[in-house]
C-alpha cells in the first residue's frame, strides 16, 4: 500500500511541478523545487485527512467538482454522497482533465468557473 500511495504521490506531484514551470517558464531545476517540497509536506498532511468526515453537517447549497482524470477524484465519489442533507447539491465532472490541469489550463477554468457562476447565481440571488 506505501509504495502505491508513494506512486500516486509522486505523479501528482510531477504534475503540480510541470503545471508550476508552464505557468513561470522555469526549468524543472529552477527555483520550482521550494514548491516541490512544500507540495510534498502538504500531501503529507493531506494523506492523513478524511474529506468525508461530516459531510451529513453541510445543510447549504453544495457543488463539488471533480475532473474524470483526477488522481484525487475518488475522495469526491466517497463525499459526495454522503452531504444527505446538503441542499441543491452538485456533482460537476470535467471531462478530461486531472486536477492540477484545472488550475492553468483555459479549457478546464473556464468550464469550472461557468459552472460556479451558474451554482453562485442559482444560490445565492433570490
Amino acid at each position: 500500500m506505501k509504495k502505491v500511495i508513494s506512486i500516486i504521490a509522486l505523479a501528482m506531484l510531477t504534475a503540480a511541478t510541470d503545471a508550476v514551470n508552464a505557468q513561470t517558464n522555469q526549468s524543472k531545476t529552477g527555483s520550482s523545487q521550494e514548491t516541490f517540497l512544500y507540495t510534498t509536506s502538504s500531501l503529507l498532511d493531506l494523506m492523513t485527512w478524511d474529506a468525508t468526515t461530516n459531510m451529513d453537517l453541510i445543510n447549504q447549497p453544495l457543488l463539488m467538482i471533480t475532473c474524470s482524470k483526477a488522481d484525487t477524484k475518488y475522495m469526491t465519489d466517497e463525499a459526495f454522497p454522503k452531504a444527505i442533507n446538503a441542499k441543491n447539491k452538485k456533482l460537476f465532472v470535467i471531462d478530461g482533465a486531472t486536477h492540477i490541469q484545472t488550475y492553468w489550463k483555459p479549457e478546464y477554468v473556464s468550464q469550472a468557473v461557468n459552472k460556479l457562476l451558474d451554482f453562485y447565481q442559482t444560490n445565492l440571488y433570490d
